[in-house]
């Protein structure tokens, strides 16, 4: 076999080679399409969710009739406070709430607390920051719509963080909270939200209550 045929040859395997069987016993595991949950880590946190809920809330619900905020049977840190920033955002966003159920919508929500499996990996940036002159940063990215700014120029001794600072710092943390709003009347739902956020675990005990607040364990982590 000469050179030229040789040099096919490798190529052809090569590229058979890193394709995957056209036949598989089961599917393959792929990851989604990359997405940013918010990490919560403070009250001022739990304001922001509860103006996003009341503003989502707001724009779906058409009746205009007063609305009562039913409190969470899971009396939590969070959800005693939530309870309070949800009643004012509301209120923020023009609704009218009331004291009592008679005559109004119920407004309900409900936390859910999640563990999920330790060390599960964080891929946090799009690109690195490099010095391009001194004073001027750079964001050298292999797909240049990642980050929309890989020619753009960043002045500061501080452009290194300020690339980073969009991400939590640490690892993927364990905990997560599913928070659900729902507007009701004796017969259907008339509006549904569904939020879902990262909760530093060591701030666990705040959402937790125990029973109530639904704790799932994955993947036999106790």
């Amino acid at each position: 076999m000469n050179t030229r045929h040789l040099g096919t040859a490798l190529a052809l395997g090569a590229l058979l080679g890193g394709c995957a069987a056209s036949h598989s016993e089961t599917p393959l595991a792929t990851n989604f399409p990359t997405t940013k949950q918010p990490k919560v880590q403070a009250a001022g946190h739990w304001s922001v969710i509860a103006r996003d809920v009341a503003a989502q809330i707001a724009r779906d619900l058409k009746d205009e009739r007063p609305l009562f905020v039913r409190e969470s049977s899971a009396r939590t840190h969070f959800n005693l406070a939530f309870e309070k920033q949800l009643i004012s955002a509301l209120i923020e966003q023009g609704r009218t709430v009331n004291r009592t159920p008679q005559g109004a919508l119920v407004l309900e929500f409900d936390t859910r607390t999640l563990r999920f499996s330790a060390d599960r990996p964080q891929y946090r940036h799009s690109g690195t920051a490099t010095m391009l002159a001194a004073g001027l940063w750079g964001l050298a990215v292999a797909d240049a719509s990642a980050a929309g700014v890989a020619t753009a120029g960043v002045a500061g001794a501080d452009a290194y963080g300020w690339f980073r600072s969009e991400f939590a710092s640490g690892a993927t943390p364990q905990t997560e909270i599913i928070v659900t709003a729902q507007v009701s009347d004796e017969q259907r739902f008339l509006a549904h939200r569904t939020h879902v956020y990262y909760v530093a675990d060591g701030d666990r005990a705040l959402y937790d209550a125990g029973s109530g607040t639904h704790t799932i364990r994955l993947n036999g982590d106790q």
